[in-house]
């Protein structure tokens, strides 16, 4: 329903003027709601996470602030409201077979999707009513490439599923190690603090309250780009329709 009410207001000239503020007091709703979701049932989900790709060789792992957090502080950040996990995409298909196993085996549910120059690299899925995105980061030189995509207001896109684009380059992930979250085995790379520091500069240690990853500006290696990613359905994501 949500989905359907963005996708509305991003496809009018008077929506998008309405969308940003509109967002901002459903934010004020949703976020909250996010964070005591996370608080109730947020390592009972992790846990579900990590012995599925144990069980099914995913090799996911977490990144951005639930890595952060982990390594930082020992458990999720006060200020989170979703978790975020990480997979090395050596092969187009990865997003795909991990989505029909996690949807069609495990009961998880399919939120919205992000496509960019021809390959899925985002996408949000719930279980429990637990949000959680998955990115599915390509291998470029000696480092990984991490796409985020956002919408802006003031851009002036010709379709309401596009949104803007920034790349991170992190370190490559070759090898994870056991780690363990409020009694919680999971996987961690094994170079976790290299990877926070190319994700949110070297002073990732010190406590900072991030409103939005995308206006951080902590790191050097992050860069906007010029192209769009689009956002999918599910329909759209399994027929491959990335509306480029």
């Amino acid at each position: 329903m949500i989905n359907s009410i963005k996708k509305f207001l991003k496809s009018t000239s008077w929506g998008k003027v309405l969308y940003q503020p509109l967002n901002n007091v459903y934010r004020l709703y949703s976020v909250p709601k996010r964070r005591r979701k996370l608080k109730k049932c947020g390592y009972e989900v992790l846990k579900k996470v990590f012995e599925i790709s144990r069980e099914e060789k995913f090799g996911i792992f977490p990144i951005a602030g639930t890595l952060l957090g982990f390594i930082r502080e020992g458990g999720f950040i006060p200020w989170d409201d979703d978790m975020d996990f990480g997979c090395v995409n050596d092969d187009t298909e990865t997003p795909y077979k991990v989505a029909d196993i996690l949807i069609n085996k495990y009961g998880f549910e399919f939120v919205r999707g992000f496509a960019y120059q021809g390959c899925v690299v985002i996408y949000c899925l719930s279980y429990m009513g637990m949000p959680m995105d998955f990115y599915f980061m390509t291998r470029h030189n000696d480092c990984l490439i991490a796409v985020s995509a956002f919408w802006r207001k003031d851009k002036g896109y010709s379709h309401f599923r596009q949104n803007s684009v920034y790349t991170t380059k992190v370190p490559l992930v070759d090898e994870l190690k056991t780690y363990y979250v409020h009694g919680i085995e999971i996987e961690v790379p094994v170079n976790s603090e290299e990877f926070l520091a190319a994700s949110y500069g070297e002073n990732w240690r010190t406590p900072m309250k991030v409103i939005s990853s995308v206006d951080n500006g902590q790191s050097s290696n992050r860069e906007l780009q010029q192209g769009f990613a689009y956002i999918l359905s599910y329909t759209e994501f399994l027929n491959k329709d990335f509306g480029e």
